[in-house]
């Protein structure tokens, strides 16, 4: 998960993609944040975690399924790997140290979600590229956001990532001045998923710690679920609405 705009929401968007993942039965989801130079996922879920992301990092040498989940702070049925406490703005780990912890994750883990930062290196988005089912690019309908994600999707295409490229427009309307087909057009990429803009319901799951796909039963919240359906080609069950399709990757 990842955006080449600041407040792009593509933080909310991991924290919720592992909410919902987290209520399919037998499922366990872990959420690591990336983001530097420092993370906002304790934040936004109302943690006060003991370790976060640098104490994985000085651990990498000796670390195991055991000792990393108990690195990892529980909220709403996911163990998440905070970002770092501290302002720290060179602190990307060397690109091995950063493998072994996505091994012993995905060893762990059924879904591994990571809010990624935009200051890795290109080696760094090159072992993402590898590792990774799904690269999910968020973006908000804007020009200012358009251009950077160009820029971003020419960089993620160089480091081997044109095929799990998924583009995700956050907060959209009715009323958006820019079309779809002008979105796709100018980012030679198909949009891969919408979620409507609600700005109480997401100011309200800020607030109380809880992701909006937990916390209620809103059109964002139910655009979260069918995301995360799609994104893993889950099959499963709404109460409400019956059987969702099980979507497949394709963009």
């Amino acid at each position: 998960m990842t955006s080449a705009k600041g407040g792009s929401g593509a933080t909310s968007v991991a924290i919720n993609l592992a909410a919902v993942l987290s209520e399919l039965p037998s499922t366990r989801v872990a959420l690591i944040d990336l983001n530097s130079p420092i993370g906002d996922a304790a934040a936004y879920l109302s943690l006060k975690p003991q370790y976060t992301f640098s104490d994985a990092v000085a651990a990498a040498s000796r670390l195991d399924p055991v000792l990393l989940e108990n690195l990892m702070t529980s909220a709403n049925g996911i163990a998440v790997l905070p970002g770092p406490k501290e302002f720290r703005p060179d602190s990307t780990p060397p690109v091995e140290v950063l493998g072994r912890i996505f091994e012993v994750a995905a060893n762990a883990f059924q879904y591994v979600i990571v809010d990624l930062p935009l200051s890795f290196h290109k080696e760094h988005f090159a072992l993402v590229s590898e590792m990774s089912s799904s690269i999910v690019v968020v973006l908000t309908p804007e020009l200012t956001a358009m251009w950077r994600t160009a820029r971003l999707l020419t960089f993620l295409e160089e480091t081997g990532a044109h095929d799990k490229l998924r583009l995700l427009v956050n907060r959209t309307r009715k009323s958006d001045e820019i079309s779809d087909a002008e979105i796709e057009k100018a980012l030679k990429q198909r949009i891969y998923w919408k979620l409507p803009n609600n700005y109480s319901a997401s100011v309200e799951s800020i607030n109380s710690g809880k992701p909006v796909a937990s916390l209620n039963h809103s059109e964002l919240a139910r655009s979260y679920k069918e995301f995360a359906y799609r994104l893993t080609s889950t099959q499963t069950r709404d109460k409400r609405k019956g059987i969702f399709g099980l979507f497949s990757l394709g963009g």
